[in-house]
């Protein structure tokens, strides 16, 4: 029987996109506040829509954190990042009722994005979905044809390594822009027929 030390091992957690599922009595944080061993790092440009700023916050135990202040300059966010991240932080009722409404939006553009022939829809819990084309349709053709209406989506093979990919991702958005971009796509793939 293999027996391991849990406390030798470190366990860093990235959660960017877990707002969408965490419930709301989400243990990590206090976990991390009290054991040596476990670090929990939050962006915060992407649920609380401040992109571009770049604001992260870490949440480890209070040793931890003394420890790694060494390697981080005080300047490390900028002035205009961190009033933006305090604000987002004091109204969670309002980013709630936004996560609320997304899965809401993300249900409705699932279901249209799924009635477009040769599109094929990935489901996910986060902000986006991600759609695979026919190999017989490169994806940055599709992407070129969608800038031509304004449209602009997201091409993944380069945040994929290795992969020959045929996949966009694409935001969801308000109930309005999600049918432009249903329209924009039934149109750019009829013109692939």
């Amino acid at each position: 029987m293999c027996r391991i030390n849990l406390k030798k091992i470190c366990c860093f957690y990235g959660s960017i996109f877990t707002i969408y599922v965490e419930s709301k009595q989400c243990v990590l944080p206090t976990l991390s506040a009290n054991q040596k061993n476990v670090l929990v790092c939050k962006s915060m440009s992407k649920v609380y829509a401040l992109s571009g700023v770049r604001c992260a916050y870490l949440v480890a135990h209070p040793d931890i954190i003394h420890r790694l202040q060494i390697f981080s300059p005080p300047w490390a966010v900028s002035l205009p990042a961190q009033i933006a991240g305090v604000h987002a932080l004091q109204d969670p009722k309002y980013y709630q009722k936004c996560y609320q409404k997304t899965a809401s939006n993300r249900t409705l553009l699932l279901k249209a994005l799924k009635s477009i022939p040769c599109i094929k829809v990935m489901t996910g819990v986060t902000n986006s979905l991600l759609c695979e084309f026919p190999t017989s349709i490169p994806v940055h053709h599709i992407l070129e044809d969608c800038k031509k209406y304004g449209l602009y989506i997201r091409d993944i093979t380069n945040m994929v390594l290795n992969i020959d990919t045929n996949i966009a991702r694409i935001a969801i958005k308000d109930y309005e822009t999600n049918q432009r971009i249903i329209h924009i796509l039934q149109r750019v793939i009829t013109q692939y027929k």
